[in-house]
């Protein structure tokens, strides 16, 4: 049964686009190159229904919590001292950044500062984290709240090594 009082869904950008796509392969790409040409007008109503009805049932959005599928480890290896940006979110994406570890191998120090970093540059730590060698082995990081990544204000972090190298993981989700 199509849409009550709905346009003919031959002029559905969706159906045009994904007609041939099975409901379990869709993921968010899917829905974002079909939302890309649609303006928010009443013409629109019609499609912005459709996306919103195949985007739950595919389990490709959410309307409370994480997005199905898109959650994501990133990771970073540190020689020496090097500032880089961790993960920074596309526009209009808000993702919510789980634990993460950092896992020295070698005899040296080393010392990771993660900060919130703002796209007018400034900058916050949210932790600061220092050991020696590899003999303590993998450090976990628990965040002490939620903390949410925009395009607008992402994870940096700061990385410095003395005798060892450092493997960084943390573990992103996006939430819309």
């Amino acid at each position: 049964m199509p849409l009550p009082d709905a346009e003919d869904p031959k002029t559905s950008n969706l159906y045009a686009q994904l007609r041939t796509s099975q409901l379990e392969t869709l993921d968010t790409d899917d829905f974002n190159k079909v939302k890309d040409p649609t303006y928010v007008n009443f013409a629109n109503e019609d499609e912005a229904r459709r996306m919103l009805l195949w985007g739950l049932v595919g389990d490709v959005i959410s309307l409370a919590g994480p997005m199905p599928g898109t959650a994501a480890m990133k990771t970073h290896t540190a020689n020496g001292a090097t500032n880089v940006t961790v993960f920074q979110p596309n526009t209009g994406e808000v993702w919510l950044l789980g634990p993460a570890s950092v896992d020295p191998e070698g005899s040296g120090s080393y010392r990771v500062i993660p900060t919130l970093t703002s796209t007018s540059g400034t900058s916050v730590e949210i932790a600061d984290i220092s050991g020696t060698g590899a003999a303590e082995g993998a450090v976990a990081i628990d965040w002490p709240s939620p903390i949410y990544l925009t395009k607008e204000v992402f994870l940096k972090a700061n990385f410095i090594t003395v005798d060892t190298s450092l493997a960084w993981k943390c573990q992103v989700i996006r939430v819309r």
